[in-house]
């Protein structure tokens, strides 16, 4: 008979419970779909191999006590490079020419605007979930790694209590993650973290909606998703990450 290993059963599992939501849930889920519902650039490119999903986590990662404690230095990348290596991914494994379409989540507001400034033959669009705070707003006590060039952002709320730079809460919110996870599943590549336990959950998600028929990946950091080598095999290409710096350490 057919074998099902640790895998397969997890997947199966996963997708009996996370794809199962309640009627007010799928109901939230389609009001936070409704805006892509008229892009059909996106289904165009999901269907001939020009769609890329990008996850960028920040949040907490740049914190200095992260990187001296947890080694999240791999996590200090802008989402240019993401971009740029989702590109990258699509040329090289399905050798389609532009435009392509990106979909962006990520628990910084910064890449709002940094999707609008990616060129002529890249379109990027934010998933529902993505931040509002930019990775500009720390808490006190906490150090910006990055030091990014300023931005023009607001890091308090009307009621000036600071924000920080996390995903927003509540139900509304559960939602708003189905319905990332739904838009993202038919992109063929995705470039993400596979440190994060998030993108984990990210990528377990989208080979069960897709029956198993992961998406090629490319994974910033130590960490490698299973379809990071199979993807650097069809391009004839060795991947190796730079080690953590001391300073960091």
């Amino acid at each position: 008979g057919e074998h099902w290993d640790s895998d397969r059963r997890l997947a199966l599992l996963h997708k009996a419970l996370w794809h199962r939501p309640a009627f007010r849930l799928r109901r939230a889920i389609a009001l936070e779909k409704r805006p892509f519902a008229d892009d059909t650039s996106l289904v165009d490119a999901q269907s001939t191999g020009k769609c890329a999903f990008v996850y960028m986590r920040h949040g907490d990662k740049l914190y200095d006590r992260w990187v001296r404690t947890h080694k999240t230095r791999s996590f200090v990348v802008d989402f240019h490079r993401y971009a740029a290596e989702a590109v990258a991914l699509l040329e090289g494994l399905f050798h389609t020419g532009g435009p392509y379409q990106l979909l962006a989540l990520s628990d910084d507001g910064d890449v709002r605007e940094d999707a609008q400034n990616l060129g002529p033959s890249v379109k990027a669009r934010v998933a529902p979930a993505t931040g509002i705070v930019s990775a500009h707003c720390r808490r006190e006590g906490m150090d910006n790694l990055l030091k990014p060039v300023p931005r023009n952002v607001s890091c308090s709320s009307k009621s000036g209590e600071r924000l920080s730079g996390h995903f927003r809460r509540g139900p509304r919110e559960l939602a708003r993650i189905y319905a990332s996870l739904e838009l993202s599943a038919p992109c063929d590549a995705v470039v993400h973290n596979y440190e994060s336990s998030f993108v984990r959950v990210l990528y377990r998600d989208a080979c069960a909606r897709r029956a198993g028929k992961c998406p090629y990946t490319f994974s910033f950091g130590n960490a490698r998703s299973p379809m990071d080598e199979k993807a650097d095999e069809r391009l004839g290409r060795t991947c190796t990450q730079p080690p953590t710096p001391e300073a960091v350490r």
